[in-house]
């Protein structure tokens, strides 16, 4: 039984609900964010093709994330990017105890300063916020919710890598805070298909609308 006073007549409105996909994605409320588009995830020598990753599909993604990057820009969507920068000072005891249980030894990656850590094929235009992160979430120990809801933003378009981790840590996160999510499926990528196509499918079962760049840039096409 809900109070009188717990929530506002507005939040209860039915009709304040975004249901179709074009207005969730109104170029008045949406950002778009691109996670992790770095060397280290994305180039050949870097930390997922060192480690067994299969690079290929992201690498394929990448001329759709263009188009889609230039389609967001034209329809006059903010653009954050989000770089992991996750140098040994910032790896806590879990974080060795995962590299050391997967691959024997802590490998650095995304070491702030380096080329794994530079963004790969993408960057940001001046004016384009940079958040940097030092966990998976974009959301975890940064301000990119506080940016977020200066913007006006209702809706995050989420596209980059990886999709079964920090795509997903981001998507978890914007929906406890009560955004909406779209997760881009041809602009996100993971080191193995079985991971990407698993986290999509969750994602879509709990914490966003999962559809593709052309769906989300005609819904930005002028009528």
């Amino acid at each position: 039984m809900i109070r009188k006073g717990n929530m506002s007549a507005k939040a209860m409105r039915d009709d304040d609900v975004l249901l179709t996909l074009a207005q969730k994605v109104d170029p008045g409320h949406t950002a778009l964010i691109v996670i992790d588009v770095q060397n280290d995830f994305c180039a050949p020598g870097g930390f997922y093709d060192r480690t067994g990753g299969d690079t290929a599909r992201i690498q394929a993604m990448m001329p759709r994330l263009h188009q889609f990057l230039a389609e967001a820009r034209a329809a006059q969507v903010p653009v954050i990017f989000v770089a992991a920068g996750y140098g040994e000072a910032y790896l806590s005891s879990a974080d060795r105890e995962r590299f050391l249980r997967l691959h024997g030894r802590v490998i650095p990656v995304c070491r702030p300063g380096t080329w794994g850590a530079e963004f790969y094929e993408v960057a940001p235009r001046p004016g384009e916020p940079v958040i940097v992160k030092r966990r998976y979430s974009a959301f975890h120990g940064t301000d990119l919710d506080v940016l977020l809801r200066n913007l006006g933003v209702r809706t995050i378009v989420l596209v980059g890598v990886a999709t079964n981790v920090c795509v997903e840590g981001a998507a978890r996160d914007a929906f406890m805070r009560d955004y909406y999510v779209v997760v881009v499926s041809d602009c996100t990528a993971a080191r193995d298909e079985n991971f990407h196509r698993s986290a999509l499918a969750n994602i879509e079962a709990h914490f966003a609308s999962v559809v593709t760049a052309d769906a989300v840039a005609g819904a930005w096409k002028p009528r």
